[in-house]
């Protein structure tokens, strides 16, 4: 029966589901993210040419979300937005395949606490918030400055001064580390040697030091809009604990960073970043989420945002070790029952890919992610507070010990992920060749879908023509000179077709690597190529003919492989 509000003819619905206030937020041109409980706001449903379709009044009543409209246009409103929510009808001129978050469930309700005064009259600028990046028939949102990122990121210094070091920068040393700079930071390279350290990996587990990393902590009502807005993966598909991958974009779909999002609560996640980006990604979240950053006059969704490298982020604080490899279960799972908590140990091993859940470890308060970046599926990434890491520490590897755990440096985490055909921010991402997700077989992780992420639109125009393409490639012989970023590769008759981008050994011992080929070769696993690993420095030219038996450069054979690992059945 239809129930209509006594003071103004009005139809209320309810709108429910997780998705609701977001959905309703990208559905309508008022602000319902910023919406306080127990109040309401007159707003606009439009067609998807801009056209009205019915003015509204959206209420939020002890958390429950209720729109009404006049009778006449009540029935069509509950079509309109039955039928967003099922992702039956095209909404968006400009893209076919935007859907918005849901589902939702729209139902008629007995609401009587609509005030029919709210009801807007033309579209105005309370009705039609401008500065929302998106609503359903807006016009194409307003540019955003090209150097909304440098702008944003102005305060920020570059690298420079004493390194810094991670708590656990003494225990490396006992370890007999050998110690290198890395972003800024003095990190372990290797203990014993990497090829050891790799197949530790491979065979049992690696012990990493990555607390270097940063880890931002982002919660409040709106953080899943923000995140949502502000990365390119879709944020409102992630549930409490669940993870994903994902970018950072600035305005011109250049790649910031490329990061991993974790759902620890249902209005907290925490945002692991690139060292070496850290405080440049920080800045932009910040200018995103106070709305600081150019982006054409629109505004994000704001939340809170926290540094939990920061001392002030209290007991809170949190940085990352990483456990990876086979025995990284059962060590775990041995600490856990050891210490009193059995039923722990059982959701560690149900725990799926990209899976997250908090625990206690060592009597130290963690987070533990099943993720990782050696490729290897029993991998665990470990959020514990700084100040109990180096005891953490050498928990694991007391623990680890009877199952062959070993500590492993940056060297073996390189030569891992290389193997594992992962990228690397600064050489397949970003870097001299200015590299997206695009290029690298990663564009699934960048949602079409989605009604709007920052670089959306400058995004798919770049990633409508990539002229590169990557590949992974093996040498084919043992013992040649390792190819570094920048070097080239060749075909069979020396024609320059692409450009080394990392390398490193592999389980085998045969040097393994990434490459960036021209797209049109449509390089396929078993094609031959050459690598020509130039010296660090160049030959003086030849003032005349080259002396018998001095050394020229010659370029080393190599096979393309597949994209990734093959899975060993």
């Amino acid at each position: 029966m239809r129930v209509e509000n006594a003071s103004g003819g009005l139809v209320a619905f309810e709108v429910t589901g997780e998705d609701a206030r977001n959905f309703l937020h990208l559905a309508l041109t008022c602000n319902v993210l910023d919406l306080p409980d127990e109040s309401a706001i007159g707003g606009w449903a439009l067609e998807r040419d801009g056209k009205p379709l019915s003015p509204v009044v959206v209420a939020r009543d002890d958390n429950r979300m209720y729109v009404a409209a006049p009778v006449e246009k009540a029935e069509r409103l509950a079509l309109w937005l039955r039928a967003l929510s099922d992702g039956y009808v095209i909404f968006d001129n400009a893209d076919a395949a935007a859907k918005l978050p849901g589902p939702v469930a729209v139902k008629e309700a007995p609401y009587q606490r609509v005030d029919a005064a709210l009801l807007p009259t033309s579209m105005d600028a309370k009705s039609a918030d401008a500065s929302k990046p998106y609503y359903v028939g807006r016009a194409k949102a307003p540019a955003a400055a090209a150097d909304a990122l440098a702008r944003a990121t102005a305060s920020v210094a570059g690298e420079g001064g004493a390194l810094k070091r991670t708590a656990l920068n003494d225990t490396h040393r006992k370890l007999g580390a050998k110690m290198v700079p890395f972003g800024g930071w003095d990190m372990p390279v290797w203990y014993t040697s990497v090829s050891e350290e790799h197949l530790a990996v491979r065979n049992a587990a690696g012990l990493f030091d990555v607390t270097h990393m940063g880890v931002i902590d982002c919660r409040g009502p709106n953080a899943q809009a923000f995140l949502d807005a502000a990365t390119s993966n879709d944020v409102t598909d992630v549930k409490v604990g669940e993870s994903q991958y994902g970018y950072l974009f600035d305005p011109a779909a250049d790649v910031i960073d490329d990061i991993m999002i974790y759902r620890v609560e249902a209005e907290r996640y925490l945002v692991v970043i690139n060292a070496s980006n850290n405080d440049k990604d920080i800045a932009w979240l910040r200018a995103l989420n106070d709305g600081s950053a150019d982006l054409g006059g629109l505004r994000l969704p704001a939340c809170e945002l926290r540094d939990l490298r920061d001392p002030s982020s209290g007991d809170d604080q949190r940085v990352d070790v990483a456990l990876q490899g086979p025995a990284a279960l059962p060590t775990l799972q041995a600490m856990l029952i050891d210490d009193g908590h059995p039923q722990q140990a059982e959701a560690l091993a149900r725990l799926p890919k990209t899976g997250v859940m908090r625990a206690t470890l060592a009597d130290c308060d963690v987070f533990i992610s099943r993720t990782g970046y050696t490729g290897e599926s029993i991998a665990y990434e470990i959020f514990v507070h700084p100040g109990k890491s180096v005891g953490l520490w050498n928990a694991i590897l007391a623990a680890g010990a009877a199952h062959g755990v070993k500590a492993a440096g940056l060297a073996a985490r390189d030569s891992l992920r290389t193997e594992a055909g992962l990228p690397l921010y600064g050489h397949e991402l970003a870097g001299p060749l200015n590299l997206g997700p695009q290029h690298i077989g990663f564009g699934g992780y960048v949602k079409a879908y989605k009604p709007y992420f920052v670089g959306k639109g400058a995004y798919f125009v770049k990633a409508g023509k990539p002229a590169l393409k990557l590949s992974r490639f093996r040498m084919n012989e043992k013992g040649v000179r390792v190819p570094k970023l920048g070097d080239p590769a060749l075909d069979n008759r020396g024609r320059v077709v692409g450009t080394v981008l990392s390398c490193a050994a592999d389980t085998e011992g045969f040097l393994l690597g990434m490459v960036m080929l021209d797209s049109t070769l449509q390089a396929k696993e078993g094609m031959p190529i050459r690598v020509m690993a130039l010296p660090e420095r160049q030959p003086a030219p030849l003032t005349n003919l080259a002396a018998l038996g001095s050394r020229a450069l010659v370029p080393d054979e190599a096979t393309v492989l597949s994209r990734f690992p093959k899975k060993v059945k």
